[in-house]
């Protein structure tokens, strides 16, 4: 059995002033900000497997307000994957390869939930519990420079982590 859903978001956001200078009593003028998020999101299901494609006309950091090169429209709008990733079962094990909605500890070690990472995750489902292991591809700037002690090295950033959570019982769960 397939299913195919398709789904998105535009969200338009505006601010106005007038005169916001205040401590010289002299007219400012106006200050206006405007944009528009627009999110496209494809999920393919086929027996166990799902595919998910989500396409987004902003670049990344887009909950800032009123930068002059983010949320054009027409011919200079960006066209970015926010996700595009395959999530499958191999062996009773789960398995998602992609660029990936992925935070790490709350988000606080690690938050790419807005704009998504390279990774790619493992996880062991056992009843409410799990574990798992994963490497995500934090940051690939391809900028290379020599090294005389180690050979080249970059300026990539690459996480590896493994996870668990247990369920406690009575709506508690323990987290590593």
């Amino acid at each position: 059995r397939s299913d195919i859903n398709l789904s998105g978001s535009l969200t338009m956001r505006g601010w106005y002033a007038n005169s916001l200078d205040n401590d010289n009593n002299t007219v400012a003028g106006d200050t206006a900000f405007y944009d528009t998020l627009f999110r496209l999101l494809m999920e393919a299901k086929v027996d166990k497997a799902k595919a998910v494609i989500e396409l987004q006309n902003a670049s990344s950091g887009s909950d800032k307000w009123g930068t002059s090169s983010d949320f054009q429209a027409g011919d200079n709008a960006d066209l970015h994957f926010r996700q595009a990733y395959i999530a499958f079962p191999v062996m009773g094990l789960n398995v998602s390869v992609g660029h990936q909605l992925l935070s790490l500890g709350v988000k606080s070690f690690f938050d790419a939930s807005k704009d998504g990472a390279a990774g790619i995750v493992v996880v062991y489902p056992f009843g409410k519990n799990v574990v798992g292991l994963g490497t995500i591809k934090a940051t690939e700037n391809n900028v290379v420079t020599a090294n005389a002690w180690s050979g080249q090295s970059g300026s990539d950033l690459d996480i590896h982590f493994g996870l668990a959570s247990f369920d406690l019982g009575g709506g508690h769960t323990l987290g590593i």
